[in-house]
C-alpha cells in the first residue's frame, strides 16, 4: 500500500452503485487512531477495507481478527469508521483495541447529515448494497474491488485470491443479481428518510416518501421504508385518517409477522394522531390477552413486547384497569430464567412507564 504525505484532492464524483470488478473509489479519511498519519492511499497490492462503527459491538473484535490474519500474509487491513457522530467515543473504541488493522475516520461530511454520511459511508457502502456495519472488501494490486461482503468471509476469499481460484467476474454477476439499481436505490431512500426523521423534518420527509414512491414504485414493499412511512403519517395530526388507512392496508399484509405488527403499532400508539379511534384500532389489531405466553423463549419475547404495546394502548385510551391487569401479567414472565438478561432488564423499564402513563393522563 503506498502512503504520500499532503492533503487529500478533491472528489473525484459520487460512486452510485460499487460492484466487484469496479475501481475503487477513494478512501477519504479524515484522520488515523492507531498509525502515522496517511494522507492518500493508492491500492497498489492486495488489500483488505473493513467499515465500523464504535456502536457496532461485533465490528471491532472481527475486524482484530481479521486483521491478524491478514498481517500474517502481509495484507494490510483498513478499519475505517463510518457513520460516526461522535468522534471521541470512536477514537476512544480504536484506542481501546490492540490490532495490526490500521484504524481511521472517513473523511466527514461536506454537506449536513445527521447521521454522519460521509464519503466513504456514501461512496463505499451505501454504493456497494450493503445495509450496515460491518462492511467488508478486498482490492486488488490494480485498484479494483475484487469481493464485497460479510467480512467473516474474508479469510477464505483471501485464500482463494492468492491461491488464482477466484473469479471477479462471477462474483460481480452474483453481486449485482442481488444488489440491483432498484435495491440500491431503495436503500439510498431509506437512509435519506431516517435522516429527516432524526430531526423531525416532517416537509423532507413527505418529499421524500413522495419522490421515491413515483421513481421507484416497489419501495412501498420494504419493511424499512413502509415502517418510516407511517412514522412521518401518524406525526402529523392532520393526517390521522391517511395514518390509519396505511396502518390498517400494511398490518393486513403483515399479518402473521409479530415483529412488524409491534413495530407498526407501536407508530400509531406513540404517533400526534394516537386519538381513541387510533388507539382502538391498535387494541382491536393485536388482539387480545388471553391465554398464556409461548413456552419456546424467542416467541415469547414476541408475545411479550405485543403485550406491551397493547397496555400502552390500553392506557392512553383510558382503560387503564385492563392495562394495568396486564401490566402484571407481563411482570410476572419478565424475570423468566429462559430469557435473555437484557430482556430482563428492559421489561421492568417497559412496565414502570407504561404504568406511569396513567399519572400523566
Amino acid at each position: 500500500m503506498h502512503q504520500t504525505g499532503g492533503m487529500w484532492g478533491k472528489a473525484t464524483g459520487t460512486t452510485t452503485r460499487l460492484l466487484p470488478g469496479d475501481r475503487t473509489p477513494e478512501l477519504k479519511l479524515d484522520r488515523v487512531f492507531n498509525h502515522e498519519p496517511i494522507f492518500s492511499v493508492r491500492f497498489d497490492r492486495l488489500s483488505v477495507v473493513i467499515l465500523w462503527n464504535a456502536g457496532c459491538a461485533g465490528c471491532l473484535p472481527l475486524l482484530s481478527e481479521t486483521a491478524e490474519f491478514t498481517n500474517a500474509i502481509d495484507v494490510p487491513c483498513y478499519g475505517v469508521a463510518v457513520y460516526t457522530r461522535d468522534v471521541d467515543r470512536t477514537e476512544k473504541a480504536a484506542h481501546e483495541l490492540a490490532t495490526s488493522a490500521i484504524l481511521a475516520l472517513e473523511e466527514q461530511p461536506t454537506q449536513p447529515s445527521v447521521l454522519s454520511r460521509g464519503s466513504v459511508t456514501r461512496n463505499w457502502l451505501e454504493a456497494s448494497g450493503q445495509q450496515g456495519v460491518p462492511a467488508g472488501f478486498i482490492v486488488d494490486e490494480n485498484s479494483t474491488v475484487a469481493w464485497i461482503g460479510d467480512p467473516s468471509a474474508i479469510k477464505e476469499v483471501l485464500s482463494d485470491i492468492r491461491a488464482g481460484r477466484w473469479d471477479v467476474q462471477t462474483a460481480r454477476k452474483q453481486w449485482a443479481e442481488t444488489n440491483t439499481p432498484e435495491y440500491n436505490r431503495i436503500l439510498k431512500t431509506v437512509r435519506e428518510l431516517t435522516e429527516a426523521m432524526v430531526i423531525r423534518d416532517l416537509a423532507s420527509a413527505q418529499a421524500i416518501i413522495d419522490n421515491a414512491e413515483h421513481e421507484t414504485p416497489s419501495v412501498v414493499n420494504d419493511r424499512q421504508f413502509i415502517l418510516l412511512k407511517l412514522d412521518v403519517l401518524s406525526s402529523l395530526s392532520d393526517r390521522e385518517a391517511d395514518a390509519l388507512a396505511f396502518y390498517s392496508a400494511v398490518a393486513d399484509k403483515f399479518g402473521d409477522d409479530e415483529g412488524m405488527q409491534i413495530s407498526l403499532a407501536g407508530k400509531i400508539v406513540r404517533g400526534a394522531s394516537a386519538s381513541k379511534r387510533a388507539l382502538q384500532m391498535v387494541i382491536e389489531r393485536l388482539g387480545g390477552a388471553d391465554g398464556p405466553a409461548p413456552d419456546d423463549p424467542h416467541a415469547r419475547i414476541f408475545h411479550l413486547y405485543r403485550w406491551l404495546i397493547l397496555a400502552e394502548a390500553q392506557m392512553l385510551a383510558e382503560r387503564a384497569a385492563e392495562a394495568t391487569a396486564l401490566l402484571d401479567r407481563i411482570a410476572s414472565f419478565s424475570q423468566a430464567e429462559d430469557l435473555p438478561e437484557h430482556i430482563k432488564a428492559d421489561l421492568p423499564r417497559q412496565v414502570e412507564r407504561i404504568g406511569n402513563l396513567q399519572v400523566e393522563n
